[in-house]
Parts: structure tokens; C-alpha cells; sequence
């Protein structure tokens, strides 16, 4: 799996996804984080890049819209770094256990709780 965190995210995300073995890049590091939605997931697509953004509502709209995608980790509020640190590690422990994030949605809420669903159905 390889994960590209969004701007909204603390760029110490990749670090943990490294840190598990992914490869992983923030928006930022790939000079993407000027590129609006649909540009960047175009980008996303391109190099087939399971995507961390808290911008849930612009990017089920997007994946609703694709056949086939590799994957979307969605950290529902708008929390502090270290916050967002602890529910990306437990979106990863899930997408772990799954056989594949393709076409899957992992949404994470503040209080830990996650939902896995296929998109599109």
C-alpha cells in the first residue's frame, strides 16, 4: 500500500505509515498541496496512492466517481497532531487487516470508532 497524507494532516503521518512499512508522502513533499481536489486526485489515481484526508465529503464524492481506487482513510474530526497521530495508527491497524484497500473507505471518529465500507458499491 502506498499512502499519501493530505495538507489538512500533520506531515509526522507519514512517519508512522513509514514506520509500519508503508511507503508514505504528505501532499506537501510531492508539491501537490496547491492543487485542488479533483486535480490532486487525479494525481492520487495516477499513482495509485491510498489517500489520508479528514476532507471527507470532497473525496466520497471523488471515489464515487471512479470504478476502481486504492483506497480512502478518512479522520473524521478536526483534531490536534497528536490526535490525529493515535486514530491514523489505529485506520492503519484496521487497512492491516483487511485482505486489500481497494475500493474501501476506513472512516475513524474521535472517539476511535471505524467504519469499512466499499465505495463504489
Amino acid at each position: 500500500m502506498r499512502i499519501l497524507i493530505d495538507e489538512c494532516l500533520t506531515v509526522r503521518l507519514v512517519n508512522v505509515a513509514q514506520q509500519a512499512g508503508f511507503e508514505a508522502y504528505h501532499v506537501a513533499h510531492r508539491g501537490w498541496n496547491a492543487l485542488k481536489d479533483p486535480a490532486l486526485f487525479a494525481q492520487i489515481q495516477d499513482e495509485s496512492f491510498t489517500f489520508v484526508t479528514n476532507n471527507r465529503d470532497d473525496f466520497i464524492t471523488l471515489v464515487q466517481q471512479v470504478d476502481l481506487h486504492a483506497g480512502l482513510i478518512v479522520i473524521l474530526p478536526n483534531v490536534r497532531r497528536d490526535e490525529q497521530i493515535a486514530l491514523f495508527t489505529q485506520a492503519l491497524s484496521l487497512a492491516i487487516s483487511l485482505p486489500s484497500m481497494v475500493n474501501r473507505v476506513i472512516e475513524i471518529d474521535r472517539d476511535g470508532s471505524a467504519q469499512i465500507y466499499e465505495l463504489p458499491t
